[in-house]
């Protein structure tokens, strides 16, 4: 059985630009580009500058240790030098739920956020980030789980918290609702200002910023920090880094009703069959272990990260294999990509100009990100 789902590909695209208010109208008429900001720390122009990356940050405290408290720790005496993160995408395993922030993100970044020493009075959709954190998300922060899972995950959290399960996956009982989770941890969520006072204030208050192109969001390390959407550009030092979703670029093609797809179906649910079994051999090597060893806690915890990736094969599979007449493809992102990389080029031409992608886990990632120079 699974133990997440995803929404599709057209529903994660409609519901996110309805928290970010998308083309609104009194928004349009202001000329403001809801895919770039500029970050106000006063030191853009320089030309050398240090950055922090790191992706799959989503799990939290396993069996007495926390191994991203541990990486928080490692990254912490660079926290003066470098001026912002930069994030590849899920924040929150298993399913992105807003019951995980605190313990997967807040308490192991707390240095990072204003008040992070009283982390636990922090709301995870009200976090001021002191180091500016520019994040994308992954698949796991699109993540829901079944409904069976919900009510599971529901009844036995108390039993699960007493017994200090081995299995200790981080789900609760509201997945990520098809993305919202992360949209209130770092989006500008306009959909709560929709009041035409309200969101008039807001933009005269927070899209200040004048750029070549128009008006943007200003974000402002310690006091707003907030990003204009789920995909989105800056400058920087003079290199242009774009941020990509490519959770929503497109859907695998329908299986072919022919002699050919009709193989690779099978190939597909023989996979499948394949990878349950391999999930139970996991659940069965977790039950021999003892967590409070702390080397076989680790093992656990690398088992743990194996049924994850289990979990996410399936789950592709499983969208092969769902019938459907066309392929969904996110032709608004990727055009507004062509055209932002066309408008750097032009505007860089006599200049050095670099790149950097950020790409979530949905995708392959380059080692340090892709740079290209002209």
């Amino acid at each position: 059985m699974k133990l997440v789902f995803e929404v599709a590909i057209a529903e994660k695209i409609r519901k996110m630009k309805q928290r970010v208010c998308w083309q609104e109208p009194l928004i349009t008429a202001r000329g403001i580009d809801q895919t770039r900001f500029i970050l106000d720390d006063g030191k853009d122009k320089d030309d050398e500058f240090s950055f922090l990356v790191v992706g799959d940050s989503g799990t939290g405290k396993h069996r007495g240790h926390n191994p991203q408290r541990q990486i928080a720790e490692l990254m912490l005496p660079h926290h003066e030098q470098c001026r912002f993160m930069l994030h590849t995408g899920d924040v929150v395993y298993l399913v992105g739920s807003s019951e995980y922030y605190h313990q997967n993100f807040l308490k192991p970044y707390r240095e990072f956020l204003v008040n992070g020493e009283n982390y636990q009075h922090i709301a995870y959709d009200n976090m001021t980030f002191k180091l500016p954190i520019f994040p994308v998300p992954g698949n796991h922060d699109y993540y829901d789980l079944p409904l069976f899972w919900s009510v599971v995950s529901l009844g036995t959290l108390p039993i699960r918290r007493l017994i200090q399960s081995k299995l200790d996956l981080d789900v609760g009982w509201y997945g990520s609702r098809a993305g919202d989770a992360y949209a209130k941890a770092f989006l500008d969520y306009l959909k709560s200002q929709i009041m035409p006072g309200d969101l008039a204030h807001h933009l005269d208050e927070h899209y200040t910023a004048k750029t070549d192109s128009g008006y943007c969001l200003r974000y402002e390390p310690s006091k707003f920090t907030r990003l204009p959407n789920r995909y989105y550009t800056f400058n920087y030092g003079g290199i242009d880094f774009f941020a990509l979703d490519s959770n929503t670029f497109n859907d695998p093609l329908p299986i072919p009703k022919t002699s050919a797809g009709d193989a690779h179906r099978q190939r597909l649910e023989r996979e499948y069959q394949e990878l349950e079994q391999q999930k139970q051999q996991i659940l069965d090597k977790i039950a021999k272990l003892n967590p409070n060893n702390p080397t076989e806690a680790e093992q656990l915890d690398d088992l743990q990260g194996q049924i994850t990736q289990v979990e996410e094969i399936t789950v592709d599979i499983d969208k092969q294999l769902a019938p459907k007449q066309e392929s969904s493809i996110d032709t608004e992102q990727l055009e507004w990509l062509k055209g932002k990389l066309i408008e750097s080029w032009n505007n860089n031409q006599l200049g050095v100009e670099s790149y950097f992608y950020i790409i979530p886990p949905t995708l392959p990632k380059p080692q340090n990100g892709s740079k290209r120079r002209h």
